[in-house]
């Protein structure tokens, strides 16, 4: 094992954080991060410890103009009781450097590719101690849908939260399709809970244009790595184990509560009915075999 892999296993398994959350396009939102760890203090047993995997196709910079761009900002506080202690960038063996042209095609980051451990503290009050939580975050310069494909589904990780807001479009006008394809592989990366600025109801997912992207790009994963689609490859055989998901559908498979703003303040990007919404999979959905999609 590598330094940068031991580094990575300190910080989290070894911390007893072995669950996967990811907010594609989070630029420098860490909001969720304490609604999440507070629910872990107050109720462990239902709130998993997390992994934090971000990822944006920009790396952030500074507000200060003076300063180097082409770091994370250090030692900034987000939020009250909310700052980034310490960056490292790391090189995992994988680089995922392929941009789905589908999605973003108008510019690109020289960073694409880089990745940083991010060591993230958060001070809160428990049990009338006033106690610091360390919090490691992944931070991936990468494009949404090619991480989808390249890391999520290729090493068949599972994803227990989904942070979806501003349809992964963070960038505020880098996308050309939303984030919406992820919904298509929610089967296979078992997720289990969506933060969301929609509430299921009101969401559009776009299927089948979510669904062409979606494996468009893992064909595309298929052959750039010299492979062809067959079962003995761990990438996702397309035909055999993905299908695609109608809109009825992925409203009947999931339920949503609306979050108070004591728990997730909206920003200047603010949620269409001015809140966000927790997702959690419906007990005994009932497809509506009628919204079927035969492929």
């Amino acid at each position: 094992m590598g330094a940068d892999q031991e580094q990575i296993r300190r910080a989290t398994i070894q911390c007893g954080r072995k669950t996967l959350c990811w907010y594609p396009s989070a630029s420098l939102d860490f909001r969720h991060i304490k609604m999440l760890e507070q629910e872990g203090l107050d109720n462990s047993a239902e709130s998993p410890a997390l992994i934090y995997l971000h990822t944006d196709v920009l790396l952030p910079e500074h507000w200060d103009i003076e300063a180097d761009p082409s770091l994370l900002p250090y030692n900034r506080r987000f939020r009250p009781k909310l700052r980034i202690a310490k960056v490292t960038e790391i090189h995992p063996k994988k680089v995922i450097s392929e941009v789905c042209m589908e999605v973003c095609d108008h510019y690109h980051d020289r960073n694409i590719g880089r990745v940083f451990l991010l060591d993230v503290e958060m001070e809160t009050l428990h049990r009338g101690r006033l106690i610091i939580i360390p919090i490691p975050v992944i931070y991936f310069i990468a494009e949404n849908c090619s991480f989808l494909v390249n890391a999520l589904l290729h090493y068949r990780l599972r994803l227990d939260t989904l942070i979806h807001i501003k349809d992964g479009g963070g960038s505020m006008g880098g996308s050309k399709n939303p984030m919406n394809f992820i919904y298509q592989a929610a089967p296979t990366l078992k997720l289990k809970r969506v933060i969301c600025d929609h509430s299921p109801e009101k969401k559009t997912f776009y299927t089948h244009s979510s669904f062409r992207i979606l494996t468009d790009e893992l064909r595309r994963s298929h052959y750039r790595d010299g492979h062809h689609l067959d079962a003995h490859y761990p990438m996702i055989n397309v035909g055999e184990h993905l299908q695609q998901i109608s809109e009825d559908n992925l409203r009947a498979a999931w339920s949503g509560r609306r979050i108070g703003h004591d728990q997730l303040c909206p920003n200047w990007a603010k949620p269409p009915d001015g809140s966000y919404y927790d997702w959690r999979p419906r007990q005994n959905p009932k497809p509506n075999p009628d919204a079927a999609v035969h492929l």
